[in-house]
């Protein structure tokens, strides 16, 4: 458990960052409502709609936008966290040497598909 948090505390700065961009993608997805009802209103009042389509559809695509991005900062940091618990992690257990194997007793022209 120890390794994992050395690895993820080396990792601060793309969490960090991931978690700004989802802030923003669910400030942009929670605004996204209330833009639709300036478009409604619009339309009841008969005033122009451009505005107002244009402020939903960049809320839209800003949302999308940055979603992904938080997502594929997530993935690629926790892919990194892994590599790393992983290479400190299994050094040691590869290192550690085996006993209780005879190794000259193994037969030599043993197959593994018979």
């Amino acid at each position: 458990m120890r390794d994992l948090w050395v690895s993820v505390r080396a990792h601060c700065g793309p969490l960090v960052l991931a978690l700004a961009v989802t802030l923003v993608a669910s400030v942009a997805a929670l605004a996204q409502p209330l833009a639709a009802r300036t478009v409604v209103d619009a339309l009841s009042t008969g005033a122009t709609l451009s505005g107002a389509l244009l402020v939903l559809s960049g809320l839209v695509l800003l949302s999308a936008a940055a979603t992904g991005l938080g997502s594929w900062i997530l993935d690629r940091t926790g892919e990194h966290v892994v590599r790393d618990v992983r290479r400190h992690g299994a050094s040691p257990l590869v290192l550690t040497p085996f006993y209780g194997a005879d190794l000259d007793s193994l037969d030599p022209n043993w197959d593994v598909t018979q």
